[in-house]
């Protein structure tokens, strides 16, 4: 419940927001006005502060209440879409790029092609998190590198087996992280506007390389594509 924005407001209005929730800072400070002093307020738009520690009185609790409109949740993203922000005070973003696709396996006769690197994925302009490199030829499944920020996930694809003489394609990297604290505007922080529309973009994984080939006597062998690499995601969380 919030406190009027005008009119009258008597101590029992106050006290009775008070009691709403243990947790509030308000909670069980009586019928004084001076027991308020110092304690921070909140309003519906999620904007807060603080009472006067010095003189205070009854117009200072217009549009006041006693804890955080903010119910707290989160979202992962898996594919490219728009979000709607929600009610926040502060919103996490932690974006991970896509991961890259492992090369080809090579034969004698023939090598196999690098893989593609992973997908970058962002949420807005707010921040962003590239893919992993592609897997490089006649690696044996050593890995290429990583996205900027990278924890491991997504994972790069491993490399194709050269399924005879050859070498085994090299894996590829691992998609970037990234992690973003963003504080609501109301409260002079650089976050998205409530309700406002933030396009989501979901790196997918880089495919894998082509196989190459080759000869044993007279028997022609494949070798395997490399595979392709974890689709990138972004997770959300407010509060």
């Amino acid at each position: 419940m919030t406190l009027p924005s005008s009119g009258t407001i008597s101590i029992l209005n106050i006290y009775n927001e008070a009691q709403l929730s243990v947790s509030s800072p308000w909670y069980n400070r009586g019928f004084s006005l001076g027991a308020y002093r110092g304690v921070q307020w909140w309003q519906d738009n999620t904007a807060t502060g603080f009472f006067s520690s010095g003189t205070i009185s009854m117009s200072d609790f217009y549009s006041k209440r006693s804890t955080s409109p903010v119910t707290p949740g989160n979202q992962t993203i898996t594919s490219s879409q728009s979000f709607t922000v929600p009610l926040y005070s502060t919103l996490t973003i932690i974006t991970r790029g896509g991961g890259g696709g492992g090369a080809g396996g090579s034969g004698n006769t023939t090598s196999g092609s690098s893989g593609n690197s992973g997908g970058t994925s962002s949420f807005g302009g707010f921040n962003n998190a590239p893919g992993g490199s592609g897997g490089i030829v006649n690696q044996n499944n050593a890995s290429a590198p990583a996205g900027a920020g990278s924890d491991g996930v997504p994972a790069g694809g491993n490399g194709g087996a050269a399924n005879g003489p050859g070498f085994q394609g090299g894996k590829g990297g691992a998609g970037g992280k990234t992690t973003t604290v963003l504080t609501n505007p109301i409260s002079g922080g650089s976050g998205p506007s409530v309700g406002s529309s933030v396009f989501v973009t979901v790196g997918a994984g880089g495919t894998g390389g082509g196989g190459g080939s080759g000869v044993v006597f007279t028997i022609i062998y494949f070798s395997d594509s490399g595979a392709s690499g974890g689709n990138g995601y972004v997770e959300i969380y407010w509060s």
